[in-house]
C-alpha cells in the first residue's frame, strides 16, 4: 500500500489474540494530525462492482428489476468475490488478510452458542438475517447465474466482512459505500478519538486524530451509538458498559405495547380515536433513557392507554396523537403516570419471565472470571444482561413512583377513573392549559428527596439509579417544579 501512495507511518498493528488485533501510535501524534491517508485506487467501492464485473453489469443494469436488502454492500461483495477468484488482483493482498474465523458472528454460532441467548428477541433477529442475505444471494443469482459458482457460505463470508468493516463516504458528490485496507483495522471505542472522510482534494481517504495520542496507545474508532445487539449483530461484540460519558446507556430493549380489550376498557374506542384506528398495537424500542426517541414514544402510548376520560378529552382537544415521536404524551397526572409505568413494568416483567436466569446469576458468571474476554459466551451474557437491566428499570421505577405517590395520597385510580389531587380538573376552566396542575409540594419534596438520596448514598456503579434519577426529574420538571 505505501507503494501505492497510503501513509499510515504514525501507526502499527499489534495482535492480542489468535483472532483479536488492533491498531496503535508508532509516535506520539497531535490533535487534528492526520494519522492515515489512503488513496482512492486502494479503496474497494461499490460502483467498481456495478461497472466492473459482468455480473454487477447485470445485476444493477438499468431497468433491471432486482429486490436486494442491501444494493451497495451486494455489489461492493459482488467486486470482491470476482476479483478474488481471478487470484491475481491489484487488490489480492487485502483480500489475503481479511479475517477467515468469522465464528464470533451469531449467524455462524452454533445451537448450543443460540441458546445462551434464549429470551432474546436477537435471536429472532439473527434469523431474520440470515434469511435477507439468502434471498439476496438467490436474487443475484436469479438475474446472474453464473454467480451459483460461488457457494452460500462464500457469500456469508464476504458479506459478514463488507458489513462490519465498510464506510459509507462521498466522492465527488456521490454516495459511495467502500472497503478501506488498514483503516479497517481500528477497534471500537466511544467517545470518538477519530474521525474520518474522503478527502476529494487529496483524493485519499483520511482519518484525522480529534485528541492527542501518545506512543503505544491504542487508536479507536467509533461505529456509533448503538444497542449492544445491534454491535453483536453487525460487528460480533458487546459492549461491558455500553454507557456514553454521560452516562447514558445505548441499550434497548423491543416491547410490545397494547390496547386493552373493549370488555375491560369502555375508553378503548376514545384513545383509537386519539392514536389512530390501526395503532392499537405497537413495537417498541425501549431504552433507559426516557427521552429517547422510541423510549418517548412508549411512555406516551402507555399514558394514553390508563388515561382518564377527561384527559383523552383533553388531548384531543390540544394534541395529535397519530404521531407520537413528533407529538409526545407529557405526564398527565400523578395517578396516571403511576398507571402508566405500570403497564410498561408488567410487559417488562413478563419478559424476564421468558429469560432462564435472572440478573443478579448475569452479574455474578460476568465477575466470576469463567467467562472470558472476547468468547461468544461473555457476548451472548452481556447482551442478555443488558436486556434485563431495562427490564429490571421499568419494574423497580414503577414500584418506587407507587410508593412515594401513594405515600402522599396520590394512590393510583381505577383505569378510566378521574385524578383526584393533580389532574386535569383545570383543563375545563382553561382548555389552553396543559392537562395537568403542579405537583402537590408534599409529593414535589418526597422525590426531589429521592433524586438527592439516589445521588448521593449509592456507588457510582448503580448506573440504573442515576437512569431512574433523570427520569424523576423529568417528571417533576414537566409540571413546573424541578428538584
Amino acid at each position: 500500500m505505501a507503494g501505492n501512495g497510503a501513509d499510515f507511518s504514525a501507526l502499527y498493528l499489534k495482535k492480542y489474540t489468535e483472532q483479536v488485533r488492533g491498531v496503535h501510535a508508532q509516535r506520539t501524534v497531535e490533535a487534528n494530525e492526520t494519522i492515515v491517508s489512503i488513496p482512492l485506487k486502494c479503496l474497494i467501492t461499490d460502483e467498481m462492482g456495478r461497472r466492473e464485473t459482468d455480473i454487477g453489469r447485470k445485476v444493477f443494469a438499468p431497468g433491471m428489476r432486482v429486490n436486494l436488502s442491501t444494493p451497495n454492500l451486494c455489489a461492493v461483495l459482488i467486486f470482491i468475490l470476482v476479483t478474488r477468484d481471478q487470484g491475481d488482483s491489484f487488490f489480492q493482498p487485502y483480500y489475503d488478510i481479511l479475517p477467515k474465523d468469522l465464528s464470533n458472528f451469531p449467524i455462524f454460532w452454533t445451537m448450543e452458542e443460540l441458546s445462551w441467548l434464549e429470551g432474546s428477541t436477537v435471536v429472532k433477529d439473527i434469523a431474520d438475517r440470515l434469511r435477507n442475505m439468502r434471498t439476496d444471494y438467490e436474487e443475484i443469482c436469479r438475474v446472474a447465474p453464473e454467480f451459483a459458482r460461488f457457494s452460500f457460505n462464500d457469500f456469508l463470508e464476504v458479506r459478514t466482512a463488507v458489513g462490519s468493516r465498510n464506510f459509507g463516504i462521498v466522492i465527488d458528490g456521490e454516495k459511495r459505500t467502500a472497503m478501506v485496507p488498514y483503516a479497517d483495522m481500528l477497534n471500537h471505542y466511544r467517545p470518538r478519538e477519530t474521525s474520518w472522510t474522503f478527502d476529494n482534494s487529496m483524493r485519499s481517504f483520511t482519518i484525522t486524530a480529534l485528541t492527542p495520542l501518545t506512543v503505544d496507545q491504542q487508536v479507536m474508532d467509533s461505529y456509533g451509538k448503538k444497542c449492544n445487539s445491534k454491535f453483536l449483530l453487525h460487528y460480533g461484540f458487546a459492549v461491558e458498559r455500553n454507557r456514553e460519558e454521560d452516562g447514558r446507556c445505548q441499550n434497548e430493549l423491543p416491547v410490545v405495547l397494547r390496547l386493552r380489550d373493549e370488555a375491560v376498557d369502555s375508553l378503548r374506542s376514545m384513545r383509537l380515536r386519539f392514536l389512530g384506528p390501526s395503532r392499537a398495537e405497537r413495537c417498541f424500542r425501549l431504552s433507559m433513557n426516557h427521552d429517547d426517541k422510541q423510549t418517548c414514544e412508549a411512555l406516551s402510548f402507555a399514558r394514553v392507554s390508563v388515561a382518564s376520560e377527561r384527559e383523552l378529552k383533553w388531548l384531543m382537544a390540544n394534541q395529535t396523537g397519530t404521531h407520537l415521536s413528533a407529538h409526545p404524551v407529557r405526564p398527565l397526572s400523578v395517578a396516571t403516570e403511576v398507571r402508566a409505568l405500570a403497564e410498561v413494568a408488567s410487559v417488562c416483567r413478563r419478559r424476564l419471565e421468558g429469560y432462564p436466569t435472572a440478573l443478579q446469576a448475569d452479574y455474578e458468571l460476568l465477575l466470576s472470571g469463567f467467562v472470558k474476554p472476547f468468547t461468544n459466551r461473555r457476548s451472548a451474557l452481556i447482551v442478555v444482561s443488558g436486556e434485563k437491566e431495562i427490564c429490571d428499570f421499568y419494574v423497580d421505577l414503577a414500584g418506587s413512583m407507587d410508593t412515594i405517590c401513594a405515600g402522599n395520597g396520590q394512590n393510583a385510580s381505577p383505569a378510566g377513573a378521574e385524578a383526584t389531587t393533580w389532574n386535569v380538573a383545570a383543563a375545563a376552566a382553561a382548555p389552553s392549559s396543559r392537562a395537568g396542575q403542579d405537583v402537590p409540594q408534599a409529593l414535589a419534596c418526597e422525590l426531589s428527596a429521592e433524586i438527592k438520596k439516589r445521588v448521593t448514598t449509592l456507588p457510582r456503579v448503580a448506573d440504573g439509579h442515576r437512569d431512574r434519577w433523570r427520569y424523576m426529574q423529568s417528571f417533576l420538571s414537566a409540571f413546573g417544579t424541578s428538584s
